[in-house]
């Protein structure tokens, strides 16, 4: 059965304002933790595991000059430790019924500084198939 777009729209409650979910260890960064997250990718690759990539751009305290600690007093490369488990949910709008994209782990975790902006931290790292290669 073929759909016309008013009727993806209604039944996906408005699938033109995506959301996502990403949880770091179980806690959600962006309704527990309050970071701001400004692009999340999953790559699906044909050969080889999926990656998954993530940019934080409210990391950093520009009063102290580092990057800050979360509202629950712990550090965000603490949070984002080599090996930390990962899931990213996809889909639209209203977080419910979100669909799990991939569960992974943190491989990589890299700074930059641009010219236009605050720093931010980029976490990077594979799917759960990495880990039996």
């Amino acid at each position: 059965m073929t759909l016309s777009i008013v009727q993806l729209e209604q039944e996906h409650l408005g699938f033109y304002v995506p959301s996502y979910v990403i949880k770091v260890n179980g806690q959600d960064l962006l309704r527990k933790l309050y970071l701001e997250i400004t692009s999340v990718q999953i790559d699906n690759p044909i050969k080889g595991p999926n990656t998954f990539a993530f940019t934080v751009n409210s990391g950093f305290d520009i009063e102290k000059r580092e990057f800050r600690l979360t509202k629950d007093a712990r550090e965000l490369f603490d949070i984002f430790a080599f090996g930390s488990a990962v899931e990213i949910c996809l889909g639209y709008q209203n977080n419910k019924g979100l669909t799990e994209m991939m569960r992974g782990k943190i491989t990589s975790v890299q700074t930059s500084f641009p010219a236009g902006g605050l720093p931010q931290i980029n976490v990077s790292g594979f799917d759960l198939s990495y880990c039996m290669g």
